[in-house]
């Protein structure tokens, strides 16, 4: 499994954590949305792909925004790193 797809996991409130694979690029959109209990997430440096809204605005929004914030972070790395061909 390379991706979370299109609303995986809609509406799983008992669904308080999770540790998304390592082999993950991507997340789609909603993929968590109406996880209301979701308060933990952990997202390995190899997605690069978040869709917006992988969280319903009445879950979370704060938080949303901050993961958000941090993927365009990632991305800005990423992509200054390969244009100055800097490897770690």
């Amino acid at each position: 499994m390379t991706s979370i797809g299109r609303g995986t996991f809609y509406g799983c409130s008992s669904l308080t954590s999770i540790e998304i694979p390592a082999k993950v690029t991507s997340i789609g959109f909603g993929a968590f949305e109406s996880c209301t209990s979701l308060t933990s997430i952990n997202i390995p440096d190899g997605v690069t792909i978040i869709d917006d809204n992988i969280f319903s605005l009445d879950y979370s929004y704060s938080f949303q925004q901050r993961i958000l914030r941090i993927t365009r972070i990632i991305q800005i790395i990423i992509d200054f790193t390969d244009f100055f061909q800097i490897r770690w």
